[in-house]
């Protein structure tokens, strides 16, 4: 995934003469008028990380679970395993 970021950020430098594009107007992924930073037309695939860094989303395989900043919270489902007001609060300010 980093080269491709690499790739991507590489080419809009070549052919916009700069990187600011994406912080400027944000990234859309077939979607020429981006509303947020990343917008995207269609579906996402996620997989498994053991990355610990904050607002990072991952799918386990079995479940969708976000870093807060201290341990993996896991995403909806049932009554077990909705998040608190707090929970949500601490994962969007990390």
């Amino acid at each position: 995934m980093k080269f491709v970021l690499k790739l991507v950020t590489a080419l809009v430098f070549v052919l916009f003469g700069t990187t600011q594009l994406f912080a400027q107007q944000g990234m859309g992924i077939g979607n020429n008028n981006p509303q947020e930073m990343l917008d995207v037309s269609g579906a996402i695939k996620l997989g498994t990380t053991t990355n610990t860094n904050a607002g990072t989303i991952r799918w386990t395989g079995t479940e969708f679970q976000g870093w807060d900043g201290t341990q993996w919270i896991t995403f909806g489902g049932g009554i077990a395993t909705q998040l608190t007001e707090a929970q949500v609060e601490a994962f969007v300010t990390n």
